[in-house]
Parts: structure tokens; C-alpha cells; sequence
């Protein structure tokens, strides 16, 4: 496990970076997971008002996915940027899949690698870990009083079984109390 996830304190700021974190990492939209690629063909299509008339048109073409083997990941536009990313009335830019289900439109917010930005889920050796990933679009965010994992606890939730969770949360809750007791926290 990387522990220093534990460590790091941060909170999103997207009226600043103007929802960065979507813009598609080395022209790769976000991944998605094997049961979120089963869900899109119920859901895609209702995302479809959200979107401006460009957009809507590449969904309606490939439903706003990519996948190469069996790696999935949402579809990034000319401009780097992921398909499913709007501006709202304010002209900031937000997720479609978020605003749809703000609305009532879908029961799904939005991809979970999405929302567990800025931290990546890694596989190696059959388990799963979580790492950082650090843009310097994000560096606001590290001015924060909370701890990314408070932050991102209900994502976090859904990538562990409920013992995994809990196991996960006893080393962050040990991080923390040692970080409180530590002579430079006094």
C-alpha cells in the first residue's frame, strides 16, 4: 500500500482549475471499469441533452468510449478533453454524467476513476492500491485543512470490499493519530 496517500492533505478547487483533471491524461480519457462498461448502454444515451451538438454526435457515433484490449476509458475529443465535459450557465466546465445525475436523469455520477481523482487505482500482483498522482493544476488543492482520504472516502469505499474499507481506514485512522502526536504537529 502506498502510505503516503495518508499524509497528504487536499480538497478540489474546480471553479479555479476549471475541472483540469478532465482534459484527458496523455490523450486518455478516464478509466473505466469493467461493470461501469456493462452500465453505459443503459445510461450513454441519456447524457446525450446534456451535451453540446459536436459532442453529442461522436456519442451517438461510440457511445463516448474507447477501448483498446480490455481496457476501457471515456472518449477524448480534438481537443484533449474528455467527451462528456460541458460548460455550464457560469461558463466553467463540468461533467455531463454529474449534472445528469444531479438532475435526476441517471442513478450514476459519474465514472469512479473521476471521482477518485487526483488518486489512480494501481494493479499489480492481484491487488489493488491506491497512488497520487500530482498535476500542477492541482497545487491549490494541497493548501487544504483535509486529508485527501476524508475527501475521497465515499469513492474509496466502493473499490474495497466492506472488510477492505474498513482495514484501510484503521491504517489512515493510525496515520492520523500518529501524525497528531508527532513533536512538529505541537
Amino acid at each position: 500500500m502506498d502510505t503516503s496517500i495518508f499524509s497528504i492533505k487536499f480538497s478540489c478547487y474546480y471553479n479555479r482549475c476549471n475541472s483540469f483533471c478532465c482534459r484527458g491524461e496523455d490523450g486518455i480519457g478516464a478509466p473505466l471499469f469493467r461493470k461501469e462498461v456493462i452500465l453505459w448502454d443503459n445510461i450513454y444515451y441519456k447524457i446525450l441533452e446534456f451535451l453540446p451538438e459536436e459532442k453529442k454526435r461522436i456519442v451517438e457515433f461510440n457511445k463516448g468510449i474507447t477501448c483498446s484490449g480490455d481496457k476501457c476509458y471515456t472518449f477524448v475529443d480534438k481537443y484533449g478533453e474528455c467527451i462528456f465535459l460541458i460548460r455550464d450557465s457560469n461558463g466553467l466546465y463540468r461533467c455531463a454524467f454529474q449534472r445528469a445525475y444531479e438532475e435526476g436523469v441517471i442513478d450514476f455520477p459519474k465514472p469512479l476513476s473521476c471521482r477518485l481523482f487526483p488518486l489512480r487505482i494501481i494493479e499489480a500482483y492481484r491487488n489493488k492500491y491506491l497512488k497520487f498522482v500530482f498535476y500542477r493544476e492541482c497545487r491549490l488543492a494541497l493548501n487544504s485543512d483535509i486529508y485527501l482520504v476524508d475527501f475521497l472516502k465515499e469513492p474509496i469505499k466502493e473499490i474495497f470490499s466492506e472488510e477492505g474499507f474498513q482495514l484501510f481506514m484503521k491504517y489512515f485512522d493510525l496515520y492520523k493519530n500518529k501524525d497528531k502526536n508527532s513533536p512538529t504537529s505541537k
